[in-house]
């Protein structure tokens, strides 16, 4: 129902809503998954992320971050678990703040959160494609 640049301002409440008001000037991508899982003690259920699923994922927020001239930071690709902790605003999202066994990340990245872990992923795939 919404073109791209309605959200350039989402002060007018005329955008396509995902994160509240925290659209303007950032992209949003979604994996199908998780249904059924659980936060605390952490389960992803029936359908955790699968390694492919991130990949797909990374490769889908550098496209989007080259497209739309985004830089890959946590203003502009950030996950919903990372809302509050970077813009000081609740939120009952957690989606993928727990990676539990779902895939492992290649040893550089394991100590990194999986938004740290997206970002300098993203990072690295648009260095590659300049």
């Amino acid at each position: 129902d919404h073109a791209i640049t309605d959200n350039l301002d989402c002060t007018d409440d005329d955008y396509a809503a995902h994160t509240m008001k925290l659209n303007t000037g950032s992209a949003g991508v979604a994996i199908c998954a998780m249904a059924g899982a659980n936060e605390r003690p952490f389960a992803p259920g029936p359908f955790p992320i699968k390694p492919a699923q991130w990949n797909a994922a990374l490769i889908a927020c550098a496209d989007l971050c080259r497209r739309y001239r985004l830089a890959p930071s946590p203003r502009s690709l950030l996950m919903h678990c990372e809302v509050e902790a970077f813009y000081g605003i609740a939120s009952s999202k957690w989606d993928i703040a727990h990676r539990g066994e779902m895939w492992t990340p290649p040893a550089k990245y394991r100590e990194m959160t999986p938004g740290d872990e997206l970002r300098a992923r993203v990072k690295i795939l648009l260095a590659e494609e300049e």
